[in-house]
């Protein structure tokens, strides 16, 4: 798989034979001028409705926290900050989930059926801004 920055100078048959989606990238983006909505992005809207289940009741906070910091956040980092490795917003929105991902895997129950460890659980919800 790779990405590419424009299809500028793609045939249509290199298009066809390689199978290529092209979706411009501000369909994908939270618009900066709506950064309420920034939830409501294809992305972003996805990933939110893939949460596991234990984190149901937490999805309208999280929602209003990426609605909150992400555009102010990219916006950062398109403008002031320095990319060691240039990088398409889509794929830095992408990886942000990733990592977010990973920090709640210790909350979600394994699949055993076993519950998580309760201390986790509470010390996590304990570290939630009420």
């Amino acid at each position: 798989m790779f990405e590419v920055e424009d299809l500028s100078v793609a045939s249509p048959a290199t298009i066809s034979r390689n199978g290529i989606i092209y979706i411009e990238p501000p369909y994908l983006l939270p618009e900066k001028t709506a950064p309420e909505r920034a939830s409501e992005t294809p992305l972003l809207k996805t990933w939110l409705e893939q949460l596991p289940d234990v984190f149901k009741p937490q999805r309208d906070f999280i929602a209003k926290l990426v609605n909150t910091y992400l555009v102010v956040c990219t916006e950062l980092l398109r403008l002031e900050l320095e990319q060691p490795v240039a990088c398409t917003m889509p794929n830095v929105i992408c990886g942000l989930t990733r990592m977010l991902d990973c920090l709640f895997l210790p909350c979600v129950p394994v699949d055993t059926g076993e519950e998580p460890d309760p201390e986790v659980v509470l010390a996590a919800k304990q570290k939630l801004p009420t």
